[in-house]
């Protein structure tokens, strides 16, 4: 799935936003570099994305967390603990409370707008301070964009496209369905359910073909979005790669993986850093299960020493953790990051960014501070956040500038200049005076 345009009413920091990144001729956009100053809402942007992943996941989630609770165990790994913090956050009534606009009386709106195989749709979604209240999904399965379903606050679905099952009676249990949970969960999460729950063959008789094979595209697309303290973390790794490469356990028969992990982590950190001379694993196979680590061997005062993962630097990382996404983006999928560039030397993110984006498949669309990127993009390509005096903000594309861009004009000197916005008020600024002040009152305070 392509993403073409996104629609805020009352989301987080987002009265009402247009993201529209659709390109001339009804095309759409492969690579978005956002712009904007601290505060903007650059991380709100994304994180309205990881928001549709979690709301097409709620029904999983809800059978994760019933497994987690009973099933008997001793002693709960750090991991899995971690697992169910984030999926708890994903229930549709946090998700409103964590979302929706502070203060708001009125409904939080969402709809995004995507391309599948060169075709059109769009998926909406409403919601009122407890739960979800409307819901639509239109597709162009065939040359016109078409309902596929429509679902309101009275739990019945006013419209269901009957092409999109081969099993009519199939069709009523998942109406049925949609009355039993809908507010709680949207249709397209019961769904999801449905197809988690049941092997391929059994759906391929419930539902028609065209119609999964859209699911699995409009389920086909990876985020990582970093807000306050909670990481928002989805992305769908190759099934020749290992999905934690850091440490973790293993099938002695998923071996095969692991070597083919060790080889891409090995290419892609020695390509990048002249001390580290090879990546490897460290490995303890018991029971049929392998434990392992990643190690590092990196060049240190002229010997090659073995350093833990764990012993390197934030930069490096976050590398590491930018990794699988640059890999899915490349193989074609939808990657959305959140702050690409914390951590890693500007020179170097820049050198990955334009390397990736001229080599993937794939749509890129991420929020970054590094300026000196703008000396090599496309304007069309870049997108600046701006706050009026009032707070309200919009999201433009340096291209629809059209008076301040010329072939020959230097984008990252304009930018600086504030000629598209999005870049910090530099008030007066005395952080000496006020520490004098308080000081002061405590010397005050003292004598009395």
């Amino acid at each position: 799935m392509i993403f073409k345009k996104l629609t805020l009413h009352n989301f987080k920091s987002f009265k009402n936003l247009e993201f529209d990144i659709s390109g001339p001729q009804n095309s759409v956009k492969k690579s978005v570099f956002i712009y904007g100053e601290n505060g903007a809402g650059k991380s709100n942007l994304i994180s309205a994305f990881s928001f549709l992943r979690l709301t097409l996941n709620t029904l999983n989630i809800q059978d994760f967390l019933f497994k987690f609770f009973h099933e008997k165990k001793e002693q709960i790994e750090q991991e899995e603990f971690t697992e169910f913090l984030n999926r708890y956050r994903s229930s549709i009534p946090f998700l409103i409370k964590e979302n929706k606009l502070i203060g708001s009386n009125e409904n939080m709106e969402i709809v995004y707008e995507f391309v599948i195989d060169n075709k059109n749709g769009s998926y909406s979604l409403c919601f009122d301070d407890e739960k979800l209240i409307s819901e639509e999904l239109k597709f162009a399965f065939e040359k016109n964009k078409v309902d596929i379903l429509r679902i309101d606050s009275n739990k019945k679905i006013s419209y269901f496209n009957k092409k999109i099952f081969k099993d009519n009676k199939y069709c009523e249990i998942i109406e049925d369905l949609a009355r039993k949970y809908f507010g709680k969960h949207s249709v397209m999460a019961i769904i999801n359910n449905e197809m988690g729950k049941n092997n391929y063959q059994y759906m391929t008789e419930k539902f028609d073909e065209k119609f999964i094979s859209f699911l699995e595209e409009f389920n086909d697309f990876s985020v990582l979005c970093k807000f306050h303290t909670f990481q928002e973390s989805f992305v769908k790794i190759s099934d020749n790669v290992i999905n934690n490469f850091e440490k973790g356990y293993l099938d002695v028969k998923e071996s095969f993986n692991l070597e083919n992990t060790e080889e891409l982590l090995n290419y892609y950190f020695t390509s990048l850093y002249s001390d580290i001379k090879g990546v490897f694993y460290k490995k303890v196979i018991k029971d049929d299960k392998i434990k392992y680590k990643l190690m590092f061997r990196k060049m240190i005062s002229g010997e090659i020493r073995e350093i833990p993962y764990d012993f390197e630097s934030t930069g490096t990382q976050k590398i590491l953790e930018l990794l699988p996404y640059f890999y899915q983006v490349i193989n074609g999928e939808t990657v959305l990051i959140d702050e690409v560039d914390t951590g890693i030397h500007d020179l170097l993110i820049e050198h990955m960014l334009l390397n990736i984006k001229d080599q993937m498949k794939g749509q890129l669309i991420i929020t970054t501070h590094n300026s000196k990127l703008l000396e090599n993009l496309n304007p069309e390509s870049v997108y600046v956040i701006n706050v009026d005096i009032d707070g309200n903000k919009e999201i433009l594309s340096i291209s629809d500038f059209e008076e301040r861009v010329q072939a020959n004009h230097n984008l990252k000197n304009r930018y600086f200049k504030g000629l598209f916005g999005g870049i910090p008020y530099l008030g007066h600024f005395d952080l000496t005076e006020i520490v004098n002040k308080i000081e002061s009152k405590e010397n005050e305070n003292a004598k009395e």
